[in-house]
């Protein structure tokens, strides 16, 4: 037990160093910032428009998502077309919440705003990872205040969740497709086979991502387990589909 304790204290003593360094580190604190002023950013835009109408995407999308739910409309011709042309998991999360009683509003903050504030975060580890830290900043800044990214940030629609998906695939992907990391490996996979239920187009990064390995690997990786296990582990949600 008091070996446990010991632990568990050491831990405690390294998160808090981390966290020191983080906050002196002048990269940490601007970072902080960043993230401040997006969430700022899209928390005002959500307040303002958590009650606006919805547009025909976002009604098909939630009509999908009722019927899961309901089973109102499963013989309704304009539902089982809607369910052919679009991605499932969107709708599907979305009935989820509607099981619990969350409706617009909280739609919009848990697959809207909260995604979209922690893709400004992804950002930065990607372009620190691929570049360095005031690149990072940089990027993490831009997407912060794109315009584009906070209209589509209060509305019950694909773009973000599908965006913010693909963006921590692809920072899992970044870190692992040199040595094969089977868990941050088999995660990136995974996530950007979200990605894709969420959005098809997503497709075309897998695509990318066996270009990159090809170019870097050349025909050895086929000869790695973990490019094989980590493959199909990823792959479980569209196998599924």
């Amino acid at each position: 037990e008091k070996s446990e304790e010991k632990q568990l204290e050491e831990k405690k003593e390294k998160l808090k160093n981390k966290i020191n360094n983080f906050i002196k580190n002048p990269y940490g604190i601007t970072l902080i910032g960043i993230i401040a002023l997006a969430a700022i950013l899209r928390l005002y835009f959500f307040f303002i428009a958590k009650d606006q109408a919805h547009w025909w995407d976002t009604l098909a999308y939630g009509g999908i998502a009722k019927n899961i739910v309901f089973h109102l409309w499963s013989n309704n011709p304009f539902i089982l077309n809607e369910m052919i042309i679009r991605p499932p998991l969107f709708s599907f999360l979305w009935s989820l919440l509607l099981r619990i009683n969350i409706f617009d509003a909280g739609v919009i903050l848990i697959l809207e705003v909260i995604p979209s504030i922690l893709s400004v975060w992804l950002i930065f580890l990607i372009a620190k990872e691929m570049y360095d830290k005031r690149v990072a900043l940089i990027s993490s800044f831009i997407l912060s205040i794109l315009w584009i990214h906070l209209f589509y940030s209060t509305r019950i629609m694909s773009d973000v969740l599908s965006l913010f998906l693909s963006l921590a695939s692809f920072y899992f992907f970044i870190i692992s497709y040199e040595e094969f990391k089977l868990k941050q490996f088999a995660l990136s996979i995974f996530l950007i086979s979200l990605a894709i239920l969420t959005r098809y187009q997503y497709g075309i990064i897998g695509a990318i991502y066996l270009l990159m390995i090809i170019i870097y690997h050349k025909h050895s990786f086929l000869k790695k387990k973990n490019f094989w296990i980590g493959g199909f582990i990823g792959a479980i949600p569209l196998i599924l589909f």
